[in-house]
């Protein structure tokens, strides 16, 4: 806004248009819903303010221009949206043509004066000279100096946005000069923004920053200057600019080839390097799949053959596993080990793992000796639950005769489906555990983990164990649930203390968002949180609320059970924890965008976490503790507490 200011009438027209856009989003009744109106309205007022000398027309053309702008909008949203596609600055080049059109037939509006211009011959200067006018044209104010302004704000914001807006410049001109331009001419062009918009768009907003996401970027940048290129051809004569349809043009057509995969950003960050450490952080935090299962067994058991193990766990049955009990040496079975009875896991309960409905039983297959094997009934005796999300679980080799479900019943969680046996292709009793997409037995297997477990160290949420580890379920207290059990409109009061100075009050509501999660909204921000699977989690803080983040990096996720002692491990966005110099170069180091945290419950109801040290950026202490009532009772760290409080007369 202060660079628009060079140029008062360009300003005046622009803010008239988005005045108009804003009044006109009134009337319509969504005005708390800017979107991209305002944006498009804004890029209308300044082309009108480019075009038009302040006067009459002037005034009519930037207020249409707003208010055309808002429904050129809402109408390319409802086209697009079921592409899962954004309408960028589409309507700003549909109503921008159309105001170009009318200046045209409207010779009497006096045109008014361009800003003063320049141009450095020395080519290393050149290059930057034409990337800073090409920079501000797109606020039609193409001169060297306010487009350095922007390039430094931008830069400011974003190192990588300043980073894929010189790569998009660099393409642009490497593709003039490869279809035979002058090098000259090829850096003088003002319409590079279209290449820059195209190269931060899908390099730094749509895609998670990536090697191949700057590959996108630089190709991108390519197409939006052949675009440029070809709409000259068609309509030079006529004169017509192209303004931004080549950039949408080729960001649309990136992101819809990439939609669905993992290089997309599902929540794109305010930043691109808060959407590069939000997506680390992601896929640290949250390892296992969304076929979650609970341990199909009671007590400690170890697996003896995990995901692609050396034996039978290859190929189209690589995600299973085989669970055994060992005793304090490693040992499967006590004595000489010939007899079933001689072995821990004999005749032990084998458990539903999830709920749903029994589809297939065998039972009275014989139990083979220790060390022999049925190679004919591979399964042995099994059980097949279809799991109404959509994929089914075997459970093989129970006991002869030990099965106590029948194909049509339903069966909850945790309910006893028979006993540990050692039928079919199993020299050992042991429980095998698959899913796979049909009924069938031994169909395909697909990627499953187990949720709410205990390795004898740590806790894990949600994760599939590697052979050799210890699982044990993780009980729930009911304590605890009840502490995380937050409802829509409860309302959490915190009192901040800074170094024992009073900062104020920080009041919290509980609301549902557009995709129906839950989060505490405050006046300037909101936390997303959930249950799943037996774990509390905070998820993301969006906003600039400057007290939320505490919440997240004091406690990512809580395991709703209480074990004395009990470690488990986490992962937080390098941006919450710090506001430093080092914490904005962090997402540019390899591994930085993401700070590793640890926990352990110290007792009940009092967790303390450490976010590790790294990217040059020192350990961090936190504390949260629990009192029974809704939401953590305290928040600490260093010299910063916050502290709930019940009650709006204890809130005065």
């Amino acid at each position: 806004l202060g660079v628009l200011l060079l140029n008062p009438a360009l300003a005046a027209a622009g803010l008239i248009a988005v005045i108009g856009e804003r009044l006109t989003a009134r009337w319509s009744g969504v005005p708390d819903q800017p979107g991209p109106g305002p944006v498009n309205a804004l890029l209308t007022g300044l082309l009108v303010g480019h075009l038009v000398a302040p006067g009459l027309g002037w005034l009519v053309l930037a207020v249409a221009g707003g208010i055309a702008a808002h429904l050129a909008t809402a109408g390319l949203t409802g086209f697009l949206r079921p592409l899962a596609l954004p309408v960028l600055s589409l309507p700003f080049s549909l109503v921008g043509a159309g105001i170009w059109l009318v200046v045209q037939a409207h010779p009497a509006l006096t045109a008014a004066v361009d800003f003063p211009t320049g141009f450095l011959a020395h080519v290393p200067m050149a290059f930057f000279d034409g990337m800073f006018r090409s920079l501000s044209a797109l606020l039609f104010l193409p001169h060297a100096g306010v487009g350095a302004a922007l390039f430094f704000l931008i830069a400011w914001h974003s190192r990588i946005l300043a980073g894929l807006a010189l790569l998009g410049w660099s393409a642009a001109v490497l593709a003039k000069l490869a279809l035979g331009g002058d090098l000259g001419r090829a850096m003088a062009a003002l319409d590079g923004y279209n290449a820059m918009l195209a190269a931060m768009a899908v390099g730094g907003i749509f895609l998670v920053p990536s090697g191949k996401s700057l590959a996108g970027a630089a190709v991108a940048a390519v197409i939006a200057t052949c675009a440029q290129d070809a709409w000259g051809a068609v309509w030079g004569g006529a004169g017509m600019p192209a303004f931004t349809v080549p950039f949408a043009l080729a960001a649309l057509g990136l992101v819809h080839a990439a939609a669905g995969g993992p290089l997309v950003a599902l929540r794109p960050g305010a930043t691109p390097e808060a959407t590069l450490a939000e997506h680390g952080a992601w896929r640290l935090r949250f390892p296992g799949t969304l076929r979650t299962l609970a341990l199909p067994v009671a007590g400690q058991w170890r697996v003896w053959q995990g995901e692609d193990g050396p034996w039978t766990h290859r190929g189209l049955w690589r995600h299973a596993l085989d669970l055994v009990i060992t005793d304090d040496r490693g040992k499967t079975f006590a004595g000489a080990g010939t007899a079933l009875e001689d072995y821990h896991a004999w005749r032990k309960p084998v458990l539903a793992p999830v709920r749903g409905k029994v589809v297939v039983v065998v039972d009275g297959l014989p139990d083979n000796l220790p060390g022999t094997t049925d190679r004919t009934h591979n399964w042995g005796n099994h059980v097949v639950l279809q799991d109404p999300r959509g994929f089914h679980v075997e459970l093989s080799h129970f006991a002869c005769g030990s099965i106590r479900v029948v194909p049509g019943r339903w069966v909850e969680r945790g309910e006893v489906l028979g006993l540990c046996g050692n039928s079919g292709y199993s020299p050992q009793p042991h429980v095998h555990v698959q899913v796979q997409a049909g009924e069938r037995p031994g169909g395909a297997t697909l990627p499953f983990s187990l949720v709410s477990w205990w390795d004898g160290r740590r806790f894990h949420a949600n994760d599939l164990p590697a052979a050799g580890s210890d699982l044990e379920t993780q009980p729930a207290d009911p304590w605890l649930e009840r502490a995380t059990t937050l409802l829509l409109d409860d309302v959490l009061s915190y009192r901040i203390e800074k170094a024992g100075v009073f900062q104020g009050i920080l009041r919290l509501t509980v609301a549902i968002g557009d995709d129906g999660s839950l989060h505490l909204a405050s006046p300037r921000g909101r936390l997303s949180f959930g249950v799943h699977e037996g774990t509390f989690y905070h998820y993301r803080v969006d906003g600039d609320d400057p007290w939320l983040p505490w919440f997240l990096l004091a406690l990512p996720r809580l395991p709703l059970g209480h074990r004395p002692g009990l470690v488990w491990e986490d992962a937080v966005p390098v941006h919450l924890t710090a506001r430093s110099w080092r914490a904005a170069l962090a997402p540019l180091l390899p591994g930085g965008a993401v700070r590793r945290t640890r926990h352990q419950a110290l007792r009940r109801g009092l967790i303390s976490t450490e976010i590790l040290a790294g990217a040059g950026l020192p350990a961090l202490h936190l504390a949260a503790e629990f009192d029974g009532g809704k939401g953590p009772a305290r928040i600490a760290t260093y010299d910063l507490t916050l502290i709930r409080i019940d009650g709006e007369s204890h809130a005065a």
